[in-house]
């Protein structure tokens, strides 16, 4: 399964920035940023399939393109962001996480007026 060798290759990225940031604390960033990318290329695959899934989705249902793009961008917005916040988190940059996170979260509710518009429209044409 996927997760486990995510979970291993961090494991030993753990153990791996444990000798290092004791001989030279400056790899240990770059050894994180490795070991996220590694995770990032192994989960790709998986990611693929998952668009690939709501696209069949949005074409079967009749969904507007437009509003399948908007959901998908702010799901990659908030992994993102996630993603990004956890780095700065990790070299001791816990304000500039808040900062990424903050940005995240306005981005994804002014992204979402759309689709709650579309929503009230549907609603309005039930009642």
């Amino acid at each position: 399964m996927l997760i486990f060798k995510i979970i291993g290759i961090s494991f030993v990225g753990i153990v791996a920035y444990g000798f290092i940031k004791n001989i030279k604390s400056d790899y240990g960033v770059f050894l994180l940023l490795a070991v996220g990318t590694i995770s990032l290329i192994l989960i790709s695959d998986h990611l693929v399939g998952a668009l690939t899934a709501f696209s069949e989705m949005s074409t079967k249902t009749g969904i507007n393109n437009d509003l399948f793009s908007s959901i998908i961008k702010i799901i990659g917005i908030g992994y993102i962001s996630e993603y990004s916040s956890s780095v700065c988190e990790d070299t001791g940059c816990s304000s500039i996480a808040k900062k990424i996170q903050l940005g995240a979260k306005v981005t994804i509710f002014v992204m979402s007026i759309p689709i709650i518009t579309n929503i009230l429209s549907l609603v309005e044409g039930l009642i």
